[in-house]
């Protein structure tokens, strides 16, 4: 039987957990997004190369946060760079799945042809911990020319 006691318990554990969950030591989705436009506007203005360069460099805090690092990958989804797995960067994954069989880079191209921006969920390695976790990335698709996309690990 449930007491009194344990439904107040319950009650204030669901209070706490949001707190939990955003004590700084991993990204948030709008964070993510943040990264994600700030990563689109550099593109736009300085150009792929520089874009591309400052996404590696993991000492460019606007692309490298705790958790967050910004990728990018063309329509052919061949990544063109990728802020935690740099030797990704020139291979073709149109045939990357995850732990689950998700297409990851295939979903990345649907979303963005078909809604501009938006959310794509999966698993991968988070290069923090090194476990494989639930991870959504927000992707935005610029100008037709690549697709920008930072993750989040989900709870």
């Amino acid at each position: 039987m449930i007491t009194r006691r344990t439904l107040l318990a319950l009650a204030a554990l669901s209070l706490a957990l949001p707190a939990l969950a955003s004590d700084g030591t991993r990204g948030t989705r709008d964070e993510a997004v943040a990264m994600a436009d700030a990563a689109v506007a550099l593109y736009k203005t300085e150009g792929a190369d520089a874009a591309f360069a400052a996404f590696m460099d993991p000492a460019d805090v606007r692309f490298h946060d705790r958790d967050l690092y910004v990728w990018a990958l063309d329509f052919g989804m061949v990544m063109q760079a990728h802020g935690a797995k740099a030797a990704l960067v020139g291979k073709d994954l149109s045939s990357l799945t995850d732990v689950d069989g998700v297409k990851i880079n295939l979903e990345a191209v649907r979303v963005a042809n078909e809604q501009d921006t938006g959310w794509i969920s999966y698993k991968w390695q988070n290069p923090t911990t090194g476990a494989v976790d639930k991870k959504s990335s927000y992707v935005v698709n610029v100008n037709d020319e690549v697709i920008i996309g930072v993750g989040v690990y989900d709870e």
